[in-house]
């Protein structure tokens, strides 16, 4: 009986494995050495077997090209690295910022690298702080880089919320235990997060309520509150932001009929769009735009002003719009509440995309009177 090649078991193991699978050489040192592998991943290559994603990193040939994350665990694996995302990079695969990074970042026991997959960079940061991860699970290590990424003075009850409800996709408060070695700000930090993802939704609402001056009217958490007759009206109408009470067509709620429209608009327009996703600043600090629009590999921010007439509101926004213009220049959209609004919106989306809407809206035979 004729023995099997090295090329043989190589290929009977690919064969068999998930379509989405990488292979690096480090997963055939069982079968022989690392010159052997890579000879037998050129043949499989040119063969059409493999596909090279990048030196010593190949895959099946899918539609679907790997993700990043997948091609940096991969590298990993190769050298026997232990790393974890950080920075930009840890935000974005938390789902906590809704931009890819321009280089993706990982804190890593090993040797310090750059990689270049296809045109994404990679970088692997040699750190001693690797162990505080040794004793947690993945998720785990990600949300601390992500604390570290946002940093320790710009958490606030927001960003907590935000968190507690991304880790609830891992398994919320037994995905964050056992980490005992990370420094006291993380883990009191880590600690919140646990609280406010095991909350019932009455309790969120509650903890909502009580947080929004904070959250809504521009001013920094635990600062006091000063209300005049002038603005109880405000405050009252304030109360209702979070509750989102108006229905839309597709199967989500939004906090006006200004935006009910804007959602409609958008829809007719055929733009990609969705609402009040998560924006992280260069500071680290989570904001929700009303509309977030891909168009043509760019995004654009749609954030209708409802209260400009209201002095707290008009503070809020004028810190806001510096902060759209410094870190994402030429990428914000804005209406005002006001009578015009159906006409702002289709002139605001003609004017930056190109779109008339008035021409994909049947007009009634008759005039309103």
């Amino acid at each position: 009986m004729n023995r099997p090649t090295h090329l043989r078991q190589i290929k009977e193991r690919i064969e068999v494995s998930n379509a989405d699978n990488l292979f690096v050489p480090s997963d055939f040192f069982d079968i022989t050495d690392s010159t052997r592998v890579g000879a037998c991943f050129k043949r499989l290559s040119a063969s059409g077997a493999l596909v090279r994603i990048m030196r010593g990193v190949y895959a099946k040939p899918t539609k679907n090209a790997p993700f990043t994350s997948e091609i940096a665990r991969a590298i990993a694996r190769n050298h026997g690295w232990k790393i974890v995302p950080c920075g930009a990079t840890a935000l974005y695969i938390a789902k906590i910022s809704s931009k890819p990074p321009d280089v993706w970042t990982y804190v890593s026991d090993g040797m310090y690298k750059t990689y270049n997959a296809r045109g994404v960079k990679l970088v692997f940061k040699h750190t001693d702080d690797i162990n505080e991860h040794s004793k947690v699970t993945w998720p785990t290590a990600l949300f601390i880089q992500a604390l570290r990424a946002i940093g320790k003075d710009n958490i606030n009850k927001k960003t907590i919320r935000i968190m507690a409800e991304k880790i609830k996709k891992y398994g919320g408060r037994e995905l964050l235990s056992g980490s005992q070695r990370v420094t006291t700000w993380v883990k009191t930090c880590l600690n919140e997060i646990i609280e406010e993802s095991s909350k019932t939704p009455r309790q969120i609402r509650r903890t909502e309520r009580n947080d929004i001056r904070d959250d809504s009217q521009g001013y920094a958490p635990g600062e006091k509150q000063n209300y005049s007759k002038k603005n109880t009206q405000y405050g009252k109408q304030n109360n209702n932001w979070n509750k989102k009470p108006v229905s839309t067509f597709y199967g989500f709620n939004v906090r006006s009929k200004s935006e009910a429209l804007i959602a409609a608009s958008l829809h007719i327009a055929g733009l990609d769009f969705k609402y009040e996703q998560t924006l992280i600043d260069k500071k680290g600090e989570p904001h929700a735009p009303d509309f977030t629009i891909k168009y043509k590999s760019r995004e654009f921010y749609w954030e209708h002003l409802g209260h400009l007439d209201e002095t707290f509101y008009a503070k809020k926004w004028e810190s806001k719009e510096k902060m759209y213009n410094e870190d994402f220049p030429d990428s914000l959209l804005t209406t005002i509440e006001n009578d015009d609004i159906c006409n702002q919106i289709n002139n605001l989306i003609k004017d930056k995309f190109g779109i008339d809407i008035t021409q994909s809206i049947k007009k009634p035979a008759f005039s309103p009177t």
